[in-house]
């Protein structure tokens, strides 16, 4: 087979090989996978570093995870933001660098522990709620509809 022969098959290969890496390395790393690469964020969602957003218009629930493909896959940078059950982890993401084919660097930002025993995954207040309470916070008094 060779080399991959563009970027988007760089980006699938590197996408597949920092997942299988995440994965084997899990305990030591004390992370779940799934929280970067699950069934139900799919890395077919996989887009390059200059796409300006982290999610996928189509399905917004499936995160885009960014990657440069520099001089014909000699650096590849990864950017993969953190989900938990389908809801973003504001802040919380993972990168990697691959160089020459070896994965070089793996970092995560700001990655604490979930308390999945009192994390409450619906929400406790409405929309309208969370509205106002935003608008309120930033001082200004715009009711939903108004502007």
């Amino acid at each position: 087979y060779g080399p991959p022969k563009s970027n988007e098959e760089w980006e699938q290969l590197v996408s597949y090989s920092v997942e299988s890496w995440v994965t084997q390395h899990k305990d030591l790393l004390r992370i779940d996978p799934s929280e970067l690469f699950s069934s139900s964020l799919s890395n077919s969602n996989v887009s390059t570093f200059e796409d300006s957003t982290n999610i996928d218009p189509d399905n917004s629930t499936k995160p885009i995870i960014n990657i440069a493909v520099h001089s014909d896959g000699e650096l590849i940078q990864m950017h993969i933001p953190r989900y938990y059950h389908s809801i973003p982890v504001i802040g919380s993401h993972a990168t990697a660098s691959i160089c020459d084919g070896n994965l070089v660097h793996f970092g995560l930002e700001q990655w604490g522990e979930i308390d999945g025993k009192t994390f409450e995954e619906r929400p406790s207040i409405s929309v309208l709620n969370a509205f106002d309470t935003v608008m309120d916070y930033v001082g200004q008094n715009v009711k939903l509809g108004r502007a």
